[in-house]
């Protein structure tokens, strides 16, 4: 898989969490119950980096809700945009390990 497609997939992950943890648990696949998992596990640890609630407040701003850009979210957390791209990196590699797509 490219960088590129991998990058995609992630993203369509991220974003598919929040529709997943609506539903009751009983109800999830086991795919789901990995998936919400393995967000829920990378959630935690972004919390404790350091920005951490930044952080969580522009993925969920960016992935879940979908209303803002980075860049937008970057405005609406105070932080740099420079920042936010290279939070965003680190993200996007954290899941990728989780998921090992590397």
């Amino acid at each position: 898989m490219s960088k590129r497609g991998r990058l995609a997939y992630i993203r369509e992950v991220l974003r598919e969490y929040p529709q997943i943890k609506k539903r009751p648990a009983e109800t999830w696949s086991e795919r789901d119950a990995r998936l919400a998992a393995m967000v829920d596990d990378i959630l935690a640890e972004t919390g404790c980096k350091r920005g951490g609630a930044a952080r969580n407040e522009i993925i969920d701003l960016v992935y879940f809700k979908r209303s803002h850009t980075l860049y937008g979210a970057a405005m609406r957390v105070s932080v740099g945009i420079r920042t936010a791209e290279r939070w965003n990196a680190e993200l996007m590699e954290d899941v990728a390990k989780k998921m090992r797509l590397f």
